[in-house]
């Protein structure tokens, strides 16, 4: 006959300790500390390539004015102000004449400065808004980019 004593019970060590659930927490916490900065550099370079490619697609437009119209359109700054983070692209008479509208909001301003046939297209922006501004441009002469950012 079978007592109290022989009836197997469950099991009370069942999960996991207090020691084990810290060490796991603390490995995700280091894998987060070194991925979160990464993460950052690659954003803000995705976010940096609206310049890259808004200025080359105007460089683009303004090489087809001067065949049109015999000289390139020079045009204001757009936005007015540098934005933080986006604003609207406005829709000004001289991008018009390029054809240059963005759809939605831009996080840069651009212009084109002109001298005779040439141009410089410029894409300004604070993409991290650290308060330094990066410029990007692109020459007519050359129609090669060139970057500054400033305290990297």
């Amino acid at each position: 006959m079978a007592t109290l004593l022989d009836v197997p019970r469950p099991s009370t060590t069942r999960g996991f300790t207090l020691l084990e659930l810290a060490c796991v927490v603390t490995v995700i916490s280091i894998l987060v500390s070194l991925a979160v900065p990464n993460y950052r550099v690659y954003r803000d370079r995705a976010l940096a390539a609206e310049a890259t490619v808004n200025i080359e697609t105007i460089a683009y437009l303004e090489q087809v004015t001067i065949l049109e119209r015999g000289a390139p359109v020079a045009c204001p700054p757009n936005p007015a102000e540098i934005p933080a983070p986006t604003a609207r692209f406005a829709a000004m008479p001289a991008w018009q004449r390029v054809g240059f509208a963005p759809e939605g909001k831009v996080r840069f301003q651009y212009r084109v400065e002109t001298k005779g046939e040439a141009f410089t297209v410029v894409a300004v922006g604070d993409v991290d808004q650290d308060g330094v501004r990066s410029e990007y441009r692109i020459d007519s002469a050359t129609m090669a980019q060139t970057a500054e950012h400033p305290g990297e």
